[in-house]
């Protein structure tokens, strides 16, 4: 006897499983129950007979309208985003210090949901998710825009495994500060014209433990999940500040001066460090200067850090060598008064002393635009033509010769013409291959210099050892462990066009954590 043949209408649904779940044999044999084996000799009896898959029911999805959160008529409006996975643990004590803080600062929770199901056949829309009750109300799915100047944009469900996963949002949030819930702590800029300011998209962390799949996706992943939280604040005139809320392994956070510890609240504490914007002291707005440094409740006296990182404190722009061949630079820095090399250093210099504190170690990271004083200094006739700036030149050159002559391989001429024009007693100066690591982050790249003689960038140093805190590019950003703060001065003059810069510095507090702190153009720090 010969084998009975297939009934038409069983091959019918072999062949429609197949093309309902993209032509994967295993998925779709696996939805209707059937061997591999089985399923696939039945495909291949569907194709020979000529069948056709049935056609496909189409589901469109309506996208809910957003959620939309006027700015306060007062005081400061303060919401808090975190990030949770399905079907996975709480970090309890985080969560209650977060719930602590909301209430500190009146303030609205929301828990944006994301989906890792480790099975092969699940919905994975975060409303069909389980989550522990004590997030339920807080949970969302949909967008909410707060004061139209920020989108919390929980209807984005991205893979805790992905490695950038800001990656191709920089519009999603259509000209706004963009808030996307995920494990990983990242911020990226996005260019603006310059009278805008750049937007900020961000990453929040997690509230859920980690949860990942042992394989090499899973893994990084996992090494890359934060506890953490994003804070947002808006004031009345729609102005925005946004900050990360990381926590220890206790679940304990510090916000600026604020600790959050077993759910009490105390202020008026120090940070470790902070590494300031990018100086260039000449160009500095006196605005961010006054809210930084030297005005009442400035930053640098509040936060009193234990040490202060200084990059690119001088931006040498009486001589910089982009325009000494420029007639027309030339001609502006004369009409302007601003052609003495020697009054640019000084300006550094003066800075450099009236930011000094007993409590606090100065530390000034070698930057490019520091050594551009060197670079002018190896066109041994620049001072020929050049009278404003002959005697300056020709007495740093005479000591810059002499640490050759002497082979002193740790000669600055910026470090040793400061010194000459201020009182920097305990000031360091560190150089450019020096490492200065404080806790598990290194402070000494400036970032203009990457591996092997490459360009420094924050995915390079995303790449290095250890963790990082670098300037130069002048625009913020985190990158798994690697952060890249602003520039005080949003106008260099070179800077045309639209522009991704923004006014940031970053903090480390006591427990080692780092907090990146976006300002307003005019160095505003907090509400």
């Amino acid at each position: 006897m010969g084998t009975p043949p297939i009934p038409v209408e069983d091959l019918q649904t072999v062949l429609d499983a197949y093309h309902a779940h993209e032509c994967v044999s295993l998925r779709a044999a696996n939805a209707i129950g059937m061997p591999r084996g089985m399923f696939e000799s039945r495909l291949r009896r569907a194709r020979i007979d000529g069948l056709t898959p049935a056609e496909p029911e189409f589901v469109h999805h309506e996208v809910p309208e957003p959620q939309r959160v006027p700015r306060p008529r007062s005081g400061v409006r303060s919401v808090i985003v975190t990030a949770a996975q399905d079907s996975t643990r709480l970090h309890e004590p985080f969560l209650a210090n977060l719930l602590a803080y909301v209430e500190h600062l009146d303030a609205r929770l929301i828990v944006g949901a994301f989906t890792y199901n480790k099975a092969l056949y699940s919905d994975h829309a975060p409303q069909a998710g389980v989550y522990p009750e004590a997030i339920r109300p807080y949970i969302s799915t949909e967008q909410t825009r707060l004061a139209d100047a920020v989108a919390v944009c929980c209807e984005v469900n991205i893979l805790p495994t992905a490695v950038q996963p800001l990656s191709g949002l920089e519009t999603h949030s259509q000209g706004r500060h963009g808030v996307f819930p995920h494990a990983k702590v990242a911020l990226s800029t996005v260019a603006q014209p310059k009278a805008l300011g750049a937007l900020l998209n961000y990453t929040t962390g997690a509230v859920t433990l980690p949860n990942y799949i042992q394989k090499k996706a899973g893994v990084k992943a996992q090494f890359h999940h934060i506890i953490a939280a994003l804070l947002i604040q808006i004031d009345r005139q729609g102005r925005v500040w946004l900050r990360h809320l990381l926590a220890d392994r206790n679940g304990d956070f510090q916000d600026l001066d604020v600790c959050v510890e077993n759910g009490k609240i105390t202020t008026g504490h120090r940070v470790r460090a902070i590494a300031w914007p990018d100086i260039h002291r000449e160009k500095m707005e006196e605005a961010v200067a006054q809210q930084l440094f030297f005005g009442a409740g400035s930053m640098l006296d509040t936060l009193r850090p234990e040490h202060q990182f200084f990059h690119d404190v001088l931006d040498f722009r009486a001589r910089n060598h982009h325009g000494t061949d420029d007639l027309h630079f030339l001609f502006e820095r004369w009409c302007r008064n601003e052609e003495s090399v020697e009054a640019d250093v000084r300006m550094a210099a003066e800075f450099l002393e009236q930011t000094k504190r007993d409590w606090c170690e100065s530390v000034v990271v070698e930057s490019n635009h520091d050594l551009a004083f060197r670079k002018w200094l190896k066109k041994a006739s620049a001072y020929a033509m050049d009278p404003v700036n002959a005697v300056f030149f020709l007495e740093s050159q005479i000591a810059y010769i002499k640490s050759i002559r002497d082979g002193d391989k740790r000669f600055s001429v910026f470090e040793h013409a400061c010194r000459l024009l201020a009182d920097l007693d305990g000031v360091r100066f560190l150089r450019e291959d020096d490492s200065y690591l404080l806790g598990d982050v290194e402070y000494a790249n400036h970032g203009h210099l990457g591996a092997h003689g490459a360009r420094g960038s924050l995915r390079a140093f995303a790449r290095i050892g250890p963790k990082s805190t670098s300037g130069h590019g002048h625009a913020p950003g985190i990158l798994d462990g690697a952060h890249e703060v602003g520039v005080c001065a949003l106008e260099m003059g070179y800077n045309k066009g639209l522009s991704s810069w923004a006014v940031a510095c970053d903090v480390q507090f006591r427990n080692g954590k780092r907090q990146l702190v976006v300002m307003q153009p005019d160095g505003a720090w907090r509400p």
